[in-house]
């Protein structure tokens, strides 16, 4: 499939989907308030939760609703809660059409987002998985059908989706 393809593919997904988890890596350090606001425009009327690995901060000011985040490598007030609110979310993702879109992530601490990204897309049989990275966008094989491969930085892709 051509890019125009996947990201015609891409934004019919999210616009079909039930509830969207998006991760964001750490690709997205080099991410300014623009791109957090094109990811918002992304995140527009749906159910979502956004996870991220950046130890930065720089989305907690952005207009990305702060209930809908969490960042466990980032020092919040209310990291245990939000952490908590994100497994019960999670809990309630099984048989909704999902849309799981990892942005830039690493294998920094792949049992943080790369391996359970993978296991929720596994498991769920609604859910497909987007993996959108630069340098290392592989899949699994046994998800392979239930998943799209993007090599391209993550935070290019976001800004050309609008």
């Amino acid at each position: 499939m051509d890019n125009n393809g996947i990201i015609s593919r891409f934004k019919n997904d999210i616009e079909d989907c039930d509830m969207l988890l998006i991760g964001l890596g750490s690709e997205w350090k080099s991410a300014d308030a623009g791109d957090y606001a094109a990811l918002d425009k992304l995140l527009a009327k749906h159910n979502y939760f956004v996870v991220t690995s950046c130890d930065d901060g720089a989305i907690m000011n952005s207009t990305i609703n702060t209930k809908r985040i969490t960042a466990p490598f980032f020092e919040q007030d209310d990291g245990e809660a939000q952490w908590n609110l994100y497994n019960k979310w999670l809990q309630s993702t099984l048989n909704k059409k999902l849309v799981i879109v990892e942005l830039g992530e690493g294998f920094a601490s792949p049992n943080f987002m790369r391996w359970p990204f993978e296991n929720i897309t596994f498991i769920n049989n609604k859910a497909f998985f987007y993996r959108v990275n630069e340098k290392l966008p592989n899949v699994p094989e046994n998800i392979k059908d239930k998943s799209c491969p993007i090599k391209e930085n993550s935070v290019e892709f976001v800004r050309n989706l609008l």
